[in-house]
């Protein structure tokens, strides 16, 4: 009986201490740790104990992951899109990406920032079908990027006329 304790303290111990480098490279989302552990053939209830003691101590907390996940993604040009896609990748609850990015967080001026960036590195047009092909190629760009369509093409329609 003692041997099978001390195995399952020994394996926790394990589990917590590969934990916690994996947290030392960056902040995870529960759901990651989770996969992780598994990944590792941990057995559920040394998991659910991990997970528990790190939920704890705070050492995950799912939103300010989030929080600062999507402050990131806003960093490298990302859009609403590509930011809640990537979040439901790393496990995190629909509730609570649907209750951060539904802050009323402004992307006009970082669509209009890329699309000049884009304007500029796809260079000048001659004639109007050419002018047509570059406005597409900005949108697709912008749409792969992660943002709305309404929200493009808004930016989009000053531009065009520019173009």
């Amino acid at each position: 009986m003692k041997s099978r304790l001390s195995s399952e303290s020994a394996g926790y111990t394990k589990a917590l201490n590969y934990s916690f480098l994996l947290l030392r490279y960056r902040s995870r989302s529960k759901n990651e740790i989770i996969s992780r552990l598994d990944g590792r053939r941990y057995d559920g209830k040394t998991i659910r104990k991990v997970v528990s003691y790190l939920v704890q101590y705070n050492y995950i907390n799912d939103k300010e992951f989030s929080r600062a996940f999507i402050e990131a993604g806003i960093q490298r040009g990302w859009g609403p899109r590509k930011i809640d896609f990537n979040l439901a990748k790393l496990g995190v609850a629909a509730r609570l990406r649907t209750e951060l990015l539904s802050r009323n967080v402004d992307y006009s001026c970082q669509i209009k920032h890329l699309i000049e960036k884009r304007d500029r590195s796809l260079g000048p047009v001659k004639d109007r079908a050419a002018a047509r092909k570059k406005a597409q190629k900005i949108l697709r760009y912008l749409l792969g990027r992660g943002f709305r369509y309404q929200d493009v093409i808004r930016e989009m329609e000053d531009r065009i006329t520019n173009f």
